[in-house]
């Protein structure tokens, strides 16, 4: 799992919403009522659940390298601030290049959050409204 850090901007009885470096903001479904904004927290997503784009404004990571491994490519990446390094898994082939410049869209029901103990926030069941 890529795990980088993140912000809490904002917390609703519904959802919050977390800006992280490289992403921007993002508004999920995790209940962060217990959080103050400007609190610490961790993002976490698969490989899998990352698409690549292409690079724009802030939203800009960095190929540093390509693995093939049969029919899975693990394309490795550094964002424009910052020294996280992310991985995506596609399927192969691949049109990635190591110096490639790319943006990050994350399937957001997949993103995890946790707190500075790293216990996961929970879920609201009903859909996030910031």
């Amino acid at each position: 799992m890529n795990f980088m850090p993140a912000e809490l901007v904002q917390s609703a009885g519904k959802g919050c919403r977390v800006r992280a470096p490289g992403l921007g903001e993002l508004d999920l479904p995790q209940d962060a009522s217990y959080q103050q904004s400007g609190a610490r927290l961790a993002l976490g997503i698969r490989p899998e659940h990352l698409r690549l784009t292409e690079a724009q404004d802030d939203n800009r990571f960095e190929i540093v390298n390509v693995e093939y491994l049969g029919n899975e490519v693990y394309v490795y990446l550094e964002p424009k601030a910052g020294d996280t390094l992310l991985i995506h898994r596609s399927e192969a082939p691949s049109c990635w290049e190591v110096g490639q410049r790319v943006a990050l869209a994350p399937e957001l029901e997949h993103i995890h959050l946790f707190d500075t103990q790293d216990k996961a926030l929970m879920i609201n069941k009903t859909k996030a409204t910031v």
